[in-house]
């Protein structure tokens, strides 16, 4: 029988079935560790290589099991870095879709070995990372020095460590066209080198009309020698989740977390600690940007400059309810009378909206020489927020707003949940002060919050 297409029913069966084979996925399995000249990826001889050689060369969703420890890449390219057809240097993915597994316990660790970055994903070729460290990458005068991605990249229980970029992206650069999920996985110990333009120690999200989600995740211990220490976001659109920005460092503004962009941030159940900014924003420093923060803590950050816990300047939006900003100390070089501003929070020609939050002992000065939770322009309060000391925190004037010297709160510890939160001692003012139909149900670490609330993201 012949259809109005002219296709017989049999010529389409066999069609239907000759694309199902082509799309067939189809699995590659590791079975040496070293980096030899590629060649086929035979089923007892099979370098890693030569595995995503052998994925590129096929339609459809394939999938790479690595089941040793340590992979390392040993193929320097004799002209340098920067060949894309993958048979030196860095491992060039190309095709859409692929994942590459570590089976066993643990996590298998894919070494760069300094001679490139590790891993180039090219556009369209969508990629997922199962238990897989990438690690001691340098992609010479180039971004990225793990991870380059054009396309989406989700990793989970992986790991990007130890890398490095003279230009953006010490860990990661995603950039046209990708978009980056994390979850259960860390960047951690990377860093970027060229002082006059190199952001994102850990990870830059420099595509535009992009995303990125950061769930139960990490991002510490990374440095750059530009801004934005652990997460640069100048294009993409960044979720952060029940995760942590911490110990991270920048030779400009934003030690854990920059925006430069019109760009929206949100942050949720997650602990922003111990980043330091050689300039503004410790913790988190924004122009232009919109941030919107729930049921999370600030807490240690540093700045040699205007706002130890966040920045807040040029034109940005910021809205938070039910955070705690603790401890942090601007002007963390200045030994003098600190001309540096905003201990907790610093906001300029900007928005700031508080509620149900707690704001406590932020200081200014090397060492912390004077009490100042926060300064700069008019703060938007919504009522039922805790200040240690409302001096020139503008704004706080609803009748809920308390200034309590002594707000009885812990240090940064784990008190449950995914993240640190600084807990409420006994007789804290904090306690029962949220408004409970504006306050979250529950809290940073997910317990439910009682009829009475209580004010920041710890509920006691």
């Amino acid at each position: 029988m012949r259809g109005r297409s002219g296709w017989t029913a049999a010529a389409m069966a066999a069609a239907v079935l000759g694309f199902a084979g082509a799309a067939e996925a189809k699995t590659f399995e590791v079975t040496r560790a070293s980096d030899p000249n590629p060649g086929k990826c035979k089923r007892n001889d099979c370098s890693l290589r030569e595995a995503v050689l052998a994925a590129n060369a096929r339609a459809g969703t394939d999938r790479i099991v690595v089941p040793d420890k340590r992979y390392r890449l040993t193929r320097a390219n004799p002209g340098g870095v920067g060949e894309d057809v993958g048979d030196f240097g860095d491992l060039d993915i190309n095709n859409n879709p692929l994942s590459i597994t570590h089976p066993g316990k643990g996590r298998a660790r894919i070494d760069g070995n300094g001679l490139d970055r590790v891993l180039h994903i090219q556009a369209g070729a969508r990629t997922t990372l199962k238990k897989i460290v990438v690690a001691d990458g340098n992609p010479g005068e180039d971004d990225g020095g793990g991870i380059l991605t054009s396309a989406s990249l989700n990793l989970q229980r992986s790991a990007v460590v130890d890398n490095t970029a003279p230009d953006d992206g010490g860990g990661i650069d995603l950039d046209d066209n990708g978009n980056l999920r994390m979850v259960r996985s860390a960047v951690q110990g990377n860093e970027t080198t060229d002082f006059s333009d190199s952001d994102g120690g850990g990870i830059n999200l420099s595509g535009p009309d992009t995303e990125a989600s950061i769930v139960r995740s990490t991002v510490s211990g990374n440095r750059a020698a530009g801004g934005s220490g652990g997460i640069e976001v100048p294009g993409a659109e960044l979720n952060i989740s029940k995760s942590t920005v911490a110990g991270n460092r920048a030779q400009g503004s934003g030690g854990g977390i920059g925006s430069d962009s019109l760009v929206e941030i949100s942050i949720g159940s997650s602990t922003i600690s111990g980043n330091r900014a050689a300039l503004g924003g410790g913790g988190l420093h924004i122009a232009f940007a919109s941030v919107s923060a729930t049921n999370s803590t600030f807490a240690g950050n540093r700045a040699n400059d205007n706002g130890g816990g966040i920045e807040a300047v040029d034109g940005a939006s910021v809205a938070v309810n039910a955070v705690t900003i603790a401890r942090n100390i601007s002007g963390n070089d200045d030994p003098g009378p600190p001309p540096s501003t905003g201990g907790g929070v610093y906001m300029i020609d900007s928005t700031f909206e508080v509620r149900n939050s707690l704001l406590a002992l932020n200081e200014v000065g090397q060492g912390g020489l004077a009490p100042n939770d926060c300064e700069g322009e008019t703060f938007t309060s919504l009522g039922n927020n805790v200040l240690s000391t409302k001096v020139e925190c503008d704004g706080f004037t609803q009748p809920t707003d308390l200034e309590r010297p002594n707000p009885r709160i812990g240090q940064l510890s784990k008190n449950g949940g995914p993240t640190k939160t600084v807990a409420l001692r006994r007789g804290s003012p904090a306690i029962g002060h949220a408004d409970n139909p504006s306050a979250p149900n529950r809290d940073q670490r997910g317990e439910r919050r009682g009829g009475d609330p209580d004010a920041g993201a710890f509920e006691r």
